[in-house]
């Protein structure tokens, strides 16, 4: 994602930070940090952004802060790991 990005802003690429140790790459995923898994049971307090530059479909960007604001609405996971679907009420 981050290539996309940089290359998406014109930018190159930084070089990777330095680690204290050497990254571990061979582990097994893990359902107890797994955002999408344990996700919030309410997005109340939450805030959401949007990045708009000009030539923007304005027919999206309404779609989405009008689903933002609606009072209920459901998180559908489109991630292959789960395929579960939670309701969120909204304040």
């Amino acid at each position: 994602m981050t290539a996309t990005v940089a290359e998406g802003l014109g930018l190159g690429m930084p070089e990777p930070a330095q680690t204290a140790r050497p990254t571990i790459g061979d582990l097994a995923p893990s359902d107890a940090l797994s955002i999408i898994k344990n996700g919030p049971q309410s997005f109340a307090v939450r805030k959401l952004g949007l990045l708009v530059t000009d030539g923007a479909d304005a027919g999206l960007v309404n779609a989405l802060v009008a689903a933002w604001k609606a009072p209920t609405r459901c998180a559908r996971s489109s991630h292959p790991s789960t395929q579960d679907r939670r309701c969120h009420a909204f304040g």
